[in-house]
């Protein structure tokens, strides 16, 4: 259910990544600028991908700002500056190599130290940052494997009053985007629920622990509202997180 970071993965791409910087800074100083260029955004692509695959994420593709844009979307703060330097490392991973990228000349003569010392600080400011990510990732990951532990705990309670359940965790936490601010979304599917809307509401609170936010349904309910589309219950049943499943409900679903 929870996905460990990857250390070794993240480790073996970052050696790669700092191994490019560092052929790039040689390059720079002999006056390959064009090539101190591009070995600058190979090695941030590189970081950005130890990120990524750490995260146990797909990691395809060139543009730097892209490969963070995925990270973002998990939740980890990619901040301006950060894509500034990914914006201007992009930049290079054409133009460096290829002549027609420019309407004459070949691409060495467009490069100069200037050029090429602000994508070697851009390539350390990105793996430094990544680094800094890591770290980050690791106590996000480290909550949610705490809030799931406490809704494991909260469904088991569930049981010992109302039989079997159904429980799948939905929402931000589930997508991985979730801030320490936001609640643990909980779909309940159980026929012991009590049917009146109050006294269900009660039943649901009665032994729950904060920041778990329950919604509770019998089968029959569930189904219906699966029927008609509801957003909760297909986002659920798509990007959820199955807790328990005493009804067997997820094989039929799947």
């Amino acid at each position: 259910m929870e996905t460990l970071f990857d250390e070794e993965e993240f480790s073996r791409w970052m050696k790669q990544a700092e191994h490019t910087l560092e052929s790039a800074r040689r390059d720079a100083v002999v006056g390959d600028y064009a090539w101190a260029c591009f070995k600058a955004q190979q090695a941030a692509e590189f970081a950005a991908k130890a990120l990524l695959r750490g995260l146990g994420l797909p990691a395809f593709g060139h543009s730097i700002l892209g490969l963070l844009g995925k990270a973002e979307r998990k939740g980890l703060p990619i901040t301006e500056e950060l894509k500034r330097c990914a914006r201007t490392l992009d930049r290079h991973y054409v133009p460096p190599r290829y002549p027609n990228a420019f309407p004459t000349g070949s691409p060495f003569e467009f490069y100069d130290r200037k050029t090429a010392e602000e994508a070697l600080s851009c390539a350390q400011a990105v793996m430094k940052s990544i680094e800094a990510l890591k770290g980050e990732g690791g106590e996000r990951r480290q909550q949610r494997k705490e809030w799931l532990e406490t809704v494991k705990a909260y469904v088991q309670k569930l049981r010992e009053m109302i039989g079997g359940v159904t429980a799948i965790v939905y929402g931000s936490v589930a997508r991985g985007d979730f801030n320490l601010g936001s609640d643990v979304d909980v779909l309940i599917i159980a026929d012991g629920l009590p049917p009146h809307p109050l006294k269900r509401m009660e039943l649901l609170y009665s032994c729950l622990k904060p920041p778990l936010e329950p919604k509770g349904y019998t089968l029959a309910e569930f189904r219906s509202l699966l029927t008609k589309r509801h957003p909760a219950i297909i986002g659920a049943l798509e990007e959820g997180i199955v807790i328990a499943d005493d009804l067997n409900l997820v094989p039929e679903m799947s």
